[in-house]
């Protein structure tokens, strides 16, 4: 039986009861779904869409799960997943995808099997194959769940993916109880973060306008901005104006699969057994013989006198092919953010065979580019990890207590 804010006449739209459909990890309001620009990254998706137009489209989970958006970065998050919460039985369960948000005044049904994902979803109500949810109230009374209706906990589906890397599948599986718990006792604590706006407006390619205007889009190579008092009132006044200071739209790419990332560790990889990067002196003039430590001690200087930029770059390939220098693997590999870029970490943890220093200077290079950070979706997986190590946290804390099982 389909819930009760179906409409009977459909052209007459009944105001919306329910909560604004978020991702419970990252705190994104889920975007309208454009069809066209999913149906248009892969062909073996838009034919069988020509071909059955007045047919659901579904694919395997996993198969959507692993497609990079290329044409459309931002077509990652059109779509969920969600934990089903039943008050009736009281049951939880994992759903499979969907894509979000209609135009219509509620929300589409969801596979009730978490292998599969509709690319094109024409179901109007729950039946064997999908199930209907409310959106979860976070903040306030639930009259859906108080009602006996059933309560959905959405969630991107490389956004499920970052968990289960960080936290576990098979713990959060085991314990959902406890998980929704915890997400519902952070985002008391975090309002503010929540319901924001993936796309946005980015004034001279530093400050972000969305929810909370100048928040920085600045990433760890790259002091951020400091005002003093007079100086923010004049720098806020201008953002309130941003329509004369447009530089570019931010439309951010998954903060899972950045394919930039990607194709830079694919032409680092070396075929050779990985090394530590030492042992780099044979019989050479003395200026290409100092002792590692000095010259680890002459790039330290050229990174400490000279801001992040390109001539930074070239000054520190260029002193090192002049002399031969090979730095150890562990210098670059420090220098590499490989908390936030994960898949650096994978590739030590691995001992992968790969060139430390053209993958350092290499994701350097890639930030120069003041609107990439943010468009690759680099910044919001910075933003997403922080929300999920924040759950995680409070979710490890119950099941240590014992608490909400």
């Amino acid at each position: 039986m389909g819930i009760n804010r179906r409409c009977r006449n459909p052209p007459v739209f009944k105001a919306k009861v329910d909560p604004f459909l978020c991702c419970v990890i990252c705190g994104a309001e889920i975007p309208l779904y454009e069809r066209g620009e999913v149906f248009e990254e892969r062909e073996d998706w838009k034919r069988p869409v020509m071909k059955h137009r007045n047919k659901s489209v579904i694919v395997p989970a996993k198969e959507l799960e692993q497609t990079d958006f290329v044409k459309y970065p931002h077509a990652w998050s059109f779509f969920v997943r969600a934990i089903l919460d039943d008050p009736k039985t009281g049951q939880m369960s994992l759903s499979g995808i969907s894509h979000g948000s209609s135009l219509k005044p509620w929300e589409l049904p969801i596979p009730r099997d978490p292998q599969r994902a509709f690319i094109r979803n024409l179901a109007l109500a729950e039946n064997h194959w999908n199930a209907d949810f409310h959106m979860a109230n976070l903040f306030g009374r639930d009259k859906n769940r108080e009602a006996g209706e059933r309560i959905g906990y959405p969630i991107h589906p490389h956004c499920w993916l970052l968990l289960k890397r960080f936290v576990g599948h098979d713990l959060i599986m085991s314990n959902l109880h406890a998980f929704v718990r915890a997400i519902g006792e952070f985002w008391k604590a975090n309002k503010k973060h929540w319901r924001i706006f993936l796309d946005h407006v980015s004034v001279d390619g530093v400050e972000c306008v969305d929810d909370e205007p100048g928040s920085p889009c600045t990433h760890w190579l790259k002091e951020p901005r400091t005002y003093t008092s007079a100086e923010d009132r004049e720098h806020f006044a201008m953002l309130a104006n941003w329509r004369d200071e447009l530089r570019e739209w931010h439309s951010p790419g998954s903060p899972l699969r950045i394919p930039d990332i990607q194709s830079l560790i694919t032409q680092n990889i070396q075929p050779q057994k990985d090394n530590s990067g030492q042992g780099q002196c044979e019989i050479q003039p003395p200026v290409f013989c100092l002792p590692l430590d000095i010259a680890v001690m002459v790039v330290d200087l050229i990174y400490e006198t000279q801001p992040h930029c390109q001539q930074r770059i070239d000054d520190i390939r260029n002193l090192l092919e002049a002399f031969r220098w090979r730095l150890p693997n562990t210098y670059w590999q420090a220098r590499c953010n490989t908390e936030l870029l994960f898949e650096f970490d994978d590739l030590i943890k691995a001992g992968t065979a790969v060139n430390w220093l053209g993958l350092c200077l290499g994701i350097e290079e890639l930030l120069l580019d003041d609107n990439w950070y943010c468009n690759s979706g680099l910044n919001n997986r910075a933003r997403t990890l922080k929300q999920l190590n924040g759950i995680k946290e409070g979710f490890l804390r119950r099941l240590n207590r014992g608490v909400g099982r």
